[in-house]
């Protein structure tokens, strides 16, 4: 239900502009890791829960080094954290579903 209530958080954000944006290349390269590529790892995160999580978190950690390196500032903060949160979730019900399938086979 979080990762739901993420993606539409982040669609509304998307189209909350009324005009065309205009996007610098950097401003685009921003906005395809965030929110698009992370709504794209939360849509793959139903059916493939490690995949989807890795590209959410992913995604998610290179537009944080992508806006330090090329702006110069630190864009991590809660809102952010909040909204990639179940990317996170998928990354560890995954590894914990994968490490508990393996300790059975023991």
């Amino acid at each position: 239900m979080w990762g739901i209530a993420s993606t539409l958080v982040l669609i509304a954000f998307v189209w909350s502009r009324p005009e065309h944006p205009r996007f610098t290349m950097g401003a685009a390269i921003a906005f395809l890791l965030f929110p698009i590529a992370v709504t794209a790892g939360f849509a793959v995160a139903w059916r493939r829960e490690l995949l989807g999580g890795l590209i959410a978190v992913g995604s998610f950690a290179l537009f944080n080094i992508f806006v330090v390196v090329c702006g110069g500032r630190w864009p991590l903060n809660g809102y952010f954290l909040a909204l990639v949160a179940p990317g996170f979730l998928h990354l560890a019900n995954a590894l914990f579903v994968s490490r508990g399938a393996n300790d059975r086979s023991a």
